[in-house]
């Protein structure tokens, strides 16, 4: 179904985070098999005080943490926090990467630079595109009970992508 996955996936936190809260790490799993995480992400979402779905993260023996290039991580961070720019530089410096990302000037600067991306949603429309989700609609109503927030428009256009209608 489509185009095979790129070689390496790479994650910057909210991905992470937002798809531990409602207990659906498995799809990111299930999509990709491995997925690499920069070592400030890692720290970001395993180690800095009690994040969501920080236990469920660290145990999961699929996910490869990495370091990334550090001076081309700091200069990403005059425009994006220290996690974006370590998952940036990781992705700039592999060329059939996917990075997953959902911050706006997080993916504005990677699309600048040439890196593939996509968001949790639409994660959730590849997830159901290959089987596994019967429905997006019912993780998007999870994600929003649990603290993330979608405008009316952003619904609508993942129902949409997803082929359901609300």
């Amino acid at each position: 179904m489509g185009d095979a996955p790129p070689r390496v996936i790479v994650a910057d936190s909210s991905v992470l985070i937002v798809l531990a809260k409602v207990g659906r790490l498995d799809l990111l799993r299930d999509l990709f098999g491995r997925m690499t995480v920069p070592d400030a992400v890692w720290s970001e979402v395993t180690a800095e005080g009690d994040r969501p779905g920080a236990t469920a993260v660290a145990a999961e023996a699929w996910i490869e943490v990495v370091q990334a290039d550090r001076a081309l991580a700091i200069a990403h961070e005059v425009l994006v926090d220290a996690g974006e720019a370590a998952a940036i530089a990781v992705a700039q410096r592999l060329p059939s990467s996917l990075l997953l990302l959902d911050d706006a000037r997080g993916r504005r600067l990677a699309l600048r630079l040439g890196i593939t991306i996509k968001g949790t949603l639409g994660l959730l429309v590849m997830a159901k595109q290959r089987g596994l989700l019967a429905e997006v609609h019912p993780l998007l109503d999870e994600l929003e009970r649990n603290g993330l927030y979608l405008s009316a428009e952003l619904r609508a256009v993942t129902l949409r992508a997803a082929r359901e209608g609300e």
